[in-house]
Formats: structure tokens, sequence, C-alpha cells
């Protein structure tokens, strides 16, 4: 955007409170935000670089019709809930309205409105079917879905026959627990009468990449662009650090002969059915062919949805359909905390390094409560994880991570024989956000202005240390410019930990960055915060992102979510330690 400087200073000083630091550059000098990505014949061989991607048939179709859905398989789904009561009196939806200034946040005006969300069982059955066919991704219904909710309605849900004007069904039905009911009998009914499964097959057909159409792609400091000699586009587009990092891998790793961004209209797609059940397409990251001819499609990840366990097992026979071709085809999941543990140069390394993940995260099983859905977060209750005043003090962001994972774990608790690994995904990204953004707060006001003293601030002499030693700071000090420079350094929650650790540790910093983090963490390494950051990043690897563990206990699960949910306001809420 252009602005005048007084609002960019506003900018600055409003977001930097936040832990937000926006790049503000002349006018002039803006750089380029999207670049094009093309096979790059003119400088490059090619045949050389060439991959050969098999066209693979759909593994599910939708059928848009419920031919054979029966009120008994209504009545059939239904029998494990119990009935709901009806009721005499009518209860309001209320919503509170503002409007302030922009300026001065002053209060203008303000009103209380009442919203009965639906007055006549008539149009309670095309609220509820246009609902479930939103869900599902179904539409056309209401022939045969119409019929099936009246019976559900009057005569299964509240253990008795009622008529549709009847007025405590009327005062019964916008309540959550009934919209909850009908979601839970017939989303799960709709979905399976009309998805079908199909056998995935190579269709004897192929394009090399070579061929794929010219696209756009986003190039910016977060978002940027390598160069690569074996790739046969003219640039490698990432969507983060993590991605150029992998791409700059495959460009010197010996076992790579070609590789590619899987990216623009062309880009291989797999077909998979989520966590709710609807058909949805996921696009692998890199496309690599091996110096031994066979094929490799490689994900780089950070555990960060419930949908990564169904994303890998429909990559994973995607790649088995492929390999029917008579080409090999290999699937790699490469999450990011383990990827910077690899010592080998070869890609090949990496298999055995991330596959204990990998089998761990396809033996998890992936359901979700459609009390997730927007809405249905704020009438949780969450007195026995945290004090409701301690939840509405987070940002709307986390709060709703916290939410999340609440309603998760209500939701597995009294299931048998589940993980609650999952319990803790929306958590993953909230406290990594919470941990950068106090990296920042508690660094930022060390940064010289100077670029060339920012440059010897993060490039300090690292001679005087061991080869190991020095290579190691060397990481953490690109890490450091990365996350406080560019906003983009990668595992943050570790990053905290180790900055919390080395001010403690008694060692002289060789200088530069390292001095800084001594400085502005010596004394709060001091608090519980090291503690608690520290339990937090160890459950994390072993029983989350990792699961070296089974985390089965309902009990011990309980508690770390109190536990994590106290430590993401600690950091959160924890102020810098002013310095002399």
């Amino acid at each position: 955007m252009v602005e005048h400087p007084v609002f960019v200073s506003l900018y600055e000083e409003e977001l930097g409170e936040e832990g937000v630091y926006p790049t503000v550059v002349d006018v002039n000098k803006v750089p380029t935000i999207t670049v094009s990505i093309f096979p790059d014949g003119e400088h490059k061989d090619l045949t050389e670089l060439d991959m050969v991607i098999p066209a693979i048939s759909p593994s599910y179709t939708r059928i848009p019709k419920i031919d054979g859905l029966t009120i008994e398989d209504v009545r059939a789904r239904f029998s494990s809930l119990k009935p709901l009561k009806l009721k005499e009196q009518s209860s309001f939806d209320e919503v509170h309205y503002e409007g302030r200034t922009l300026v001065t946040n002053e209060i203008v005006e303000q009103m209380t409105i009442k919203m009965p969300l639906l007055e006549s069982g008539v149009g309670a059955i095309s609220f509820y079917r246009s609902e479930l066919e939103h869900i599902t991704g179904l539409h056309g219904l209401h022939p045969a879905l119409a019929p099936l909710l009246e019976i559900f309605l009057t005569e299964m849900l509240f253990g008795e026959r009622v008529s549709l004007f009847d007025q405590r069904l009327i005062n019964r039905l916008g309540n959550t627990d009934v919209r909850e009911h009908i979601r839970a009998v017939f989303v799960p009914l709709l979905l399976s009468k009309s998805t079908v499964k199909l056998e995935e097959r190579a269709l004897g057909t192929s394009k090399s990449v070579v061929q794929w159409k010219p696209y756009q792609a986003s190039h910016s400091e977060n978002r940027p662009v390598i160069k690569a000699q074996n790739t046969a586009f003219n640039l490698v587009p990432c969507s983060n650090a993590f991605e150029a990092d992998m791409a700059r891998f495959l460009a010197r790793a010996p076992d790579v002969a070609a590789f590619c961004k899987n990216g623009g209209p062309e880009a291989v797609r797999i077909d998979y059915q989520n966590h709710t059940g609807r058909l949805a397409h996921y696009t692998p990251d890199f496309l690599i062919r091996k110096t031994n001819g066979d094929y490799v499609m490689l994900e780089t990840k950070g555990r960060v949805d419930i949908d990564v366990p169904l994303k890998i097992r429909a990559a994973i026979a995607w790649c088995e359909a492929a390999s029917s071709s008579g080409i090999q085809w290999d699937y790699l999941y490469v999450p990011e905390d383990i990827f910077g543990k690899a010592d080998d140069d070869h890609l090949e390394a990496l298999f055995p390094l991330c596959g204990p993940a990998t089998q761990n995260l396809i033996r998890e099983r992936i359901e979700a409560p459609l009390s997730l859905e927007k809405g249905n977060l704020e009438r949780l209750t969450v007195d026995e994880f945290v004090l409701e005043k301690d939840l509405d003090r987070l940002p709307p962001k986390p709060k709703k991570c916290v939410q999340e994972a609440i309603a998760l774990f209500k939701f597995l608790e009294n299931k048998e024989d589940v993980s609650y690994a999952a319990v803790f995904t929306p958590l993953l990204g909230a406290i990594d956000e919470a941990a950068k953004a106090f990296i920042i707060t508690t660094l930022k006001a060390s940064i010289p202005g100077d670029q060339n003293q920012r440059q010897r601030f993060f490039e300090p002499d690292l001679t005087v240390l061991r080869p190991r030693d020095e290579s190691f700071h060397k990481r953490q000090a690109i890490n450091l410019r990365r996350t406080l420079i560019e906003n983009d350094g990668v595992m943050p929650m570790g990053l905290l930990k180790w900055c919390l650790e080395y001010a403690k540790n008694p060692k002289v910093p060789p200088g530069g960055i390292f001095i800084a983090v001594k400085t502005r963490f010596e004394d709060l390494a001091k608090t519980e915060l090291l503690d608690t950051v520290g339990k937090i990043y160890s459950f994390r690897n072993e029983y989350i992102a990792h699961q070296e563990k089974e985390l089965d206990d309902k009990n011990e699960a309980k508690q770390v979510l109190k536990d994590w949910i106290k430590g993401l306001d600690l950091i959160l809420g924890t102020e810098p330690i002013a310095q002399s």
C-alpha cells in the first residue's frame, strides 16, 4: 500500500506492539512481487532435466443424489443418541452491536438485537436441508431429504410424536444441541450414500513437466524464489523459508538428477476425503527424479492441521498407482524439525530419518467434531481447563486455538482406543507465533539501525569457537536473523527455548547477536518461563510432532492441555525485562 509517512509511522508503532514489523520502502524501490515460472529451454537442457508425470485416475467420486437413504437408516444412526427434551419457553440469542470511531475508538452508537433463529417447523426443514447441503457439498436434496427431516424432528428427536407447529418444538429448533444431533445423524449418512471410493490406476497417459504452461508466483522475502541448475524451470518458487531450504538441499543433493516445484495450473493434485467427509485436493510441494531413475513426491511441513494423515495416505496411494506404470514412485514427508537434524546431503538419507514420524501419522485415526464449526466454539464450556477471564484476555486467534483444542478433547474423552495427539494440533501454531513475537519483542531494541553494523551484528567472528560449535552458532544466527528481520524463522518454540538456555549458560558469548541474547534473556531465564517452555517443547516432540510415544491417557492429556494453555498465556503475557 502507498501511505503518508505519518500513517506509516502509526502502522509501525501499532503493529510493533503486536510483534509484527512491516517492511517500509521508497515507492520507487518496491520489489517485484510476482515472477513468471516457465521451462527455461534457452539456458538449460530440458531433455536432461525433464520429468514424466503419469496421469492417475481419481480416488473418489461423488454422486449428486442419495437414492436408497431411508428412514430406517436415520433411525439406526440415531439409536446411539438420547432423545432431547422439548421446551415450554422460548429463548432468543442476543447480538450486542457497537459502532466506534476509527481514530479514538470512542463508542458512537450501540444496540442489542434479539435474533430468533427459526420461527416455524416448516422453515426449519428448509434451513437444515440447506445447512446439510453446505456441509456435504451436495445440492438438490430437498425432495429426498425434506421428508426424512420432518419425520426425524416430529417423531424421533424428542422421543415423542409432535407437530411441526407445536410451540414446544418451535422453541427448540434454533438450539445448538438440536443442530448437533441433526448433523451427527444426517451428515455421515449423506456422505456414505453419495461418496464412492474408486481404485486408483495409471491411465496410460503422461505429461512432461517441460510441457507445463508458464504461471505466475509470488516473490518476496517471505516467499522467495530459488535458482537451481537441476530444475527445468527458470526458478523454484517457495512458499516459506523451509521450502527454500529444501529447494537448496535438492539443488545440491548428489542423488537428485532433476526436481521442480509442484506448482501452477498443471501441478499434480491428489483428491482425498478430509476429516469432515468432504472431498478435497492436496498439492504436494516437490517432484523429484533421482539419478537411478526413480521418482519422489516430497512434502515439507510442520504438523499444523488435522488432515495431514489423510493427505499422506492419499499421496502414498497415488504413488502406488503411479508405480504400476513401470517407474517407481515414493512419497517422502519431511517435518521441519527433523530436516534441521539432517547431516547428510543425499535425498535417500531423509527416508529413514523421516520414516517413523510418517508411519505414526499414517496409523492415526482422524475424526473431528462438528462443534468445531464457527459459532459453536463461543458456547463451549472451558472452566475445567482455564478461567473464562483468562481465556477472554487472550488475543482472538490464540483464544480460538484454545477453544478448538478443548473442543477436540471433549469430543475424544468418551471414546475408546483413541490418541489425544490431535487435541494439541490447534495450539502448535498459536504457541509458535507467541514464541516468535516474544523473541522479536525481547531482541528488537538490540538490532543496529545501520545496515553495515546490522550485518556484523548477525555475522560476528565465530573463529574463536570449535568447528562444531562454530557451525551451530552460524545456523542459530541465520535463524535469529530470519526471525527478527524477515519474520520467517524456523521452529520458534525451539528457538525461544535455546535463547533462554543460552542466556543461562556461563560461557562467554562470541559477540553480536549472541551477546544480545545473553543480555536480554539472562533475567528471563531465571523465571518459570524456561521450565514452562522446556516442558512444552519436549512434550511436543515426543507425543505430537514425532509421536515417539502414544498419547492415550485421558488424564495425562487433560493435565498437559491445561499446562499448554497456561504456558501460552505466560508467553503472551510475560513482559521482557528492561535493561539498564
